[in-house]
């Protein structure tokens, strides 16, 4: 039995998941604070249709413009950065159209990985063979990516609300 040198070429088992304690602004104020509510509502309504980077920079200036106008009122707002609100959208809150394009995007290249490398050999004469146990695999996941397609097509008809102004503050 030979052993390593060094301890750190011994591998260990990890979580799959590192899971971050961030004090996320975001999350504080989801479900109370109306700015966030109307953010959480354009996420929604952007999202399958423009990149997350850009919904992210819209959401981003959008609360700036209601920072401005709050802090104009002399109301206090807490800040937050475009980076907060990229990692709460992403670690933190679930975007179920964002799963299942990704989980789409993933049964491709597994398609395009099975039948560049594993459905078919050829031979020394240059005759092709496929290899029927691949091919299975190969249907089994163009059932699952098209199961997919559908299930984000029906989200994609399920209606959002779409974002609505925001009133301004009415003070008696």
């Amino acid at each position: 039995m030979q052993f390593p040198d060094d301890m750190s070429d011994i591998e260990q088992p990890c979580h799959v998941m590192e899971h971050q304690h961030i004090d996320c602004p975001l999350c504080k104020l989801n479900s109370t604070d109306p700015i966030i509510m109307k953010m959480n509502t354009m996420e929604e309504s952007l999202s399958g249709k423009i990149s997350s980077d850009e919904i992210y920079k819209t959401l981003y200036q959008f609360y700036k413009h209601q920072k401005q106008e709050l802090e104009r009122q002399n109301l206090s707002c807490p800040t937050i950065t475009e980076e907060d609100i990229k990692i709460h959208y992403e670690k933190h809150k679930v975007n179920l159209k964002n799963i299942v394009a990704n989980e789409i995007f993933l049964a491709n290249e597994m398609q395009r990985q099975f039948a560049a490398t594993q459905i078919a050999t050829m031979d020394m004469n240059g005759r092709k063979t496929l290899n029927s146990k691949m091919v299975d695999q190969w249907i089994r996941i163009s059932k699952h990516k098209l199961d997919l397609v559908k299930y984000y097509q029906s989200l994609s008809k399920r209606k959002v609300n779409q974002p609505s102004a925001i009133k301004p503050m009415e003070f008696d």
